[in-house]
């Protein structure tokens, strides 16, 4: 009969020796890691290595403790569902030292995702100071979690700080376009005025000599009223150069929009264009100028048209929402690409460069809503048409 004794295998000799260069070098691995799970899948394959081990997965769990999720896996189980074996949300929960059972151990973390557990599994059974010594070292390999949460969450922080300074920066940009556009508003303004009165001014001579519900005196009356409605415009574009500025005063969103829709349906410029009109009639009121206002949708029904030269419908919807009121245009054109919505607030961004088009009415409607505490905003989708919203601040006094 022949005794033999059990000698520590290569295992525990490895277990033994102190790895400082290969825990320095996961230290940097886990430092430079983009996210938890990137950290986590480092320190996978580093404590494989270090523990000689056939499998090592981290396992995030539910607040209950039931199921666990795989964060990390040697054997590419990555995302795969671990229910809790019975007692194992009890060991979890008391367990201030690691789980040694046969061929696993097991070691769990605190981290700010919550409860994670380091799970070693070897092909055969390990002896206690072999089990003690991999049980130590994969100990010190969870500590190394707390310099990715640090690491990851100052990335973040860098990202965010990048997205800021780049909303910035083109603010600031926008801001000089929509300046530059105030200069040249004020001086196509100036431009137009001075003709404008000369046609006024002769229209009004010979409406005077005119005979009474003549055919020549309705068509010199169309003629002043297209020149007063021009005037309207070349006014609303001085204000929004900031020229003779009307001072704002309290009305009623509903009316700047009757107005303009009256506006546009007697210049009889919408030819097969059907514009629907609908308001909540709780008459909501705005702190405002009407004629800029009476721009932003001048524009916005103009592009409407533009968009279906066949024919089709504009609707404008106004109505009440908490503390502000709420217009919507939409149409039932073609739609807007992805491509083109993302920039289409953008000053001298236009799709109608060889037909005349400059790019210039909505970055002036965007600039006039935000002037007034607004926003204007685009939502489209391909072969259902595009919706502008106009939301402003409801008039403090305005409690309806």
């Amino acid at each position: 009969m022949s005794t033999s004794t059990h000698s520590p295998g290569p295992r525990a000799a490895l277990f033994g020796v102190a790895r400082e260069r290969e825990l320095v070098d996961a230290a940097i691995a886990v430092g430079e890691a983009r996210s938890l799970d990137e950290a986590f899948q480092a320190l996978a394959e580093t404590g494989r290595t270090l523990l000689g081990c056939e499998r090592l997965s981290v396992v995030a769990w539910n607040d209950d403790l039931s199921l666990g999720t795989v964060r990390a896996d040697t054997a590419q189980a990555v995302g795969s569902r671990v229910p809790a074996t019975s007692g194992l949300a009890e060991a979890i929960r008391a367990g201030t030292e690691p789980a040694r059972s046969g061929r696993l151990v097991r070691v769990q973390r605190v981290t700010g995702a919550g409860i994670a557990t380091f799970d070693a599994l070897w092909d055969e059974a390990l002896d206690d100071d072999e089990a003690e010594a991999a049980a130590e070292l994969l100990g010190v390999l969870t500590r190394l979690i707390s310099i990715a949460e640090r690491s990851v969450g100052a990335a973040d922080r860098r990202v965010n700080d990048v997205s800021e300074k780049r909303r910035l920066d083109q603010q600031l940009v926008q801001s000089g376009k929509l300046a530059a556009i105030g200069e040249l508003a004020a001086g196509v303004a100036h431009e137009i005025n001075n003709p404008l009165f000369a046609i006024l001014g002769l229209t009004e001579f010979l409406l005077k000599e005119a005979e009474p519900a003549s055919k020549a005196e309705q068509r010199l009356l169309l003629i002043q009223q297209t020149g007063l409605e021009i005037k309207e415009i070349v006014r609303a574009l001085l204000d929004f150069a900031r020229e003779n500025a009307e001072e704002r005063h309290v009305v009623a969103l509903d009316d700047v929009v009757r107005s303009t829709v009256d506006l546009v349906r007697r210049t009889n410029a919408h030819k097969a264009i059907e514009i629907v009109d609908t308001y909540c009639n709780d008459g909501a009121l705005v702190s405002a100028s009407p004629n800029q206002l009476k721009q932003i949708f001048l524009n916005l029904i103009a592009n409407a048209r533009q968009a279906m030269p066949n024919g089709g419908s504009v609707r404008i919807q106004v109505h009440r929402d908490g503390g502000h009121v709420i217009a919507v245009v939409s149409d039932d054109g073609p739609g807007i690409d992805p491509g083109t919505l993302e920039r289409i607030f953008e000053p001298f961004f236009t799709t109608k460069r060889l037909t005349g088009g400059t790019g210039l009415g909505l970055s002036v409607s965007l600039g006039i809503a935000e002037s007034h505490g607004g926003t204007l905003t685009a939502a489209s989708e391909r072969g259902h048409g595009a919706a502008f919203t106009l939301r402003l601040p409801i008039a403090e006094g305005d409690c309806a």
